[in-house]
């Protein structure tokens, strides 16, 4: 469910790129979730942003729609091998 949001909102910044990254969800629990970006390293500037701008922008945005669901999701970026 939060891969498709993931996805979707980080499509504009890699635009043709995308295909590049892959996205997993991992369920802790009922209640929290960890999504984890795997993407090559050149691409971690693009997805974390200046002092972590955009990867809090995408944290703040997801977990908006999870508290919808009674869940919290810890977003994190991962180096792609």
């Amino acid at each position: 469910m939060y891969i498709k949001i993931i996805e979707q909102l980080i499509e504009p910044i890699l635009l043709e790129d995308i295909d590049q990254v892959e996205i997993r969800e991992i369920s802790k629990n009922e209640n929290e979730v960890e999504v984890i970006i795997l993407a090559p390293r050149a691409f971690f500037k693009k997805l974390i942003g200046k002092n972590g701008n955009i990867i809090q922008a995408l944290s703040t945005l997801v977990n908006l729609k999870a508290e919808m669901n009674n869940q919290k999701v810890k977003v994190t970026v991962n180096e792609l091998s």
